[in-house]
């Protein structure tokens, strides 16, 4: 089945090679476990919002071996190690990608005048900026997705995806 069919927008399909919506592809990642994502009994906002948010990449990518989908952090954890993960992944100073946007290495001057560092994980990497990708990925229906597909997916797709949410009239706002 090609799942980039169901995407309509032109410049995200010209943009990346294999694009999905979240549901489509998390399908594909929970295989077996596919009927857990969705049960009766969620909010109609939830299901909505796995049908109108798309993950796009420049190549198939699936996470690979032996996955957990188990939840052992709360999403700010989660979203806290994809950050720390991308600093530490970057030639840079500073990455690339979204989620990462607003967040430098901090040092020892940086934390005395009130720049936040990411808690309980990389302490020297701090907050410059709101980052309102990040402030969306926190709440719902993330938090509770997490607790559907767990923490090795949900890094995987907040490291490895561009997620776009769906704004209305086939406009779309980039998270990740």
């Amino acid at each position: 089945m090609n799942h980039s069919a169901e995407i309509k927008n032109p410049v995200i399909r010209a943009a990346f090679s294999s694009v999905y919506t979240l549901r489509s592809y998390l399908e594909i990642v929970l295989g077996a476990k596919k009927d857990d994502l969705i049960q009766e009994g969620d909010k109609d906002e939830y299901n909505k919002y796995l049908h109108s948010t798309i993950i796009a990449f420049n190549e198939k990518i699936f996470p690979f071996g032996n996955i957990s989908f188990e939840q052992l952090s709360p999403m700010e954890e989660i979203i806290n190690v994809a950050i720390e993960r991308c600093f530490k992944s970057c030639r840079s100073s500073e990455p690339a990608q979204l989620i990462a946007h607003g967040y430098k290495w901090g040092n020892e001057h940086t934390h005395s005048v009130g720049l936040v560092g990411l808690k309980g994980i990389a302490s020297n990497i701090v907050s410059q900026s709101v980052n309102h990708a990040v402030n969306e990925l926190r709440g719902y229906p993330w938090d509770f997705l997490l607790s559907r597909i767990g923490d090795e997916v949900m890094l995987h797709i907040l490291e490895n995806g561009n997620i776009f949410k769906w704004l209305g009239n086939d406009n779309y706002l980039q998270l990740t």
